[in-house]
């Protein structure tokens, strides 16, 4: 998160330098055409920082539900069942694929 802080940062300061450039510096239009990307930067490191937090908080879900069912695991080959044990195992992981394939889905840049 701080290296997203830092390049908006960054897009925020040089956008802001263009914006002041005193008349006659740059043509409107040039100044126009640098504004809309460093605006347009702002705006993907905006929705970025959603999915980065989205993303962290699946990952924490993911966590505490694999402790969780650690511990149900645990108890049952305790138990003696082991056949119990082995499905809530792979159900478990069939759940982390499914949450791994959406977070790939999220990050994805479509045409690459």
């Amino acid at each position: 998160m701080s290296q997203l802080r830092a390049v908006k940062s960054a897009a925020q300061v040089h956008r802001d330098r263009v914006q002041a450039l005193a008349k006659g510096t740059i043509s409107e239009a040039d100044r126009t055409a640098v504004l809309t990307k460093w605006n347009a930067l702002l705006q993907q490191a905006d929705r970025a920082k959603a999915k980065v937090m989205t993303m962290r908080d699946k990952l924490l879900g993911a966590i505490t539900e694999l402790r969780v069912r650690q511990v149900g695991i645990s108890e049952e080959l305790l138990a003696g069942s082991y056949e119990d044990a082995v499905k809530s195992l792979n159900q478990w992981l069939d759940e982390l694929e499914k949450l791994i394939n959406d977070l790939r889905a999220s990050i994805s840049v479509p045409g690459v």
